[in-house]
């Protein structure tokens, strides 16, 4: 389940534990005591989420998570999103 804290309607938060700040062109992931920045862009009511930046942790940017991580915070900010009524459009990886 999904709410949005009355001081601040940027801020979409899950009882599974995660928190995600949607900004202009970026959303930020906490989850686990870690915090992660993906880009994304506004189009309307839909939002644009490059998959390729959901890749480091933005306390360790050296080292790139694994695939089942990336997997899991973009499904959870996807479903985030689309609680908030966006529809939201997740661009592949570049390979």
């Amino acid at each position: 389940m999904f709410r949005t804290r009355w001081y601040n309607r940027g801020t979409i938060v899950s009882d599974e534990g995660f928190t995600i700040w949607v900004g202009r062109d970026s959303v930020v992931y906490r989850g686990s005591d870690r915090a992660m920045t993906i880009s994304i862009d506004w189009g309307g009511s839909e939002i644009n989420i490059f998959a390729p930046t959901a890749n480091r942790w933005d306390d360790d940017p050296s080292a790139e998570v694994d695939e089942m991580t990336k997997d899991m915070v973009l499904d959870d900010v996807r479903r985030a999103l689309e609680w908030k009524g966006l529809k939201v459009n997740l661009l592949p990886y570049i390979g």
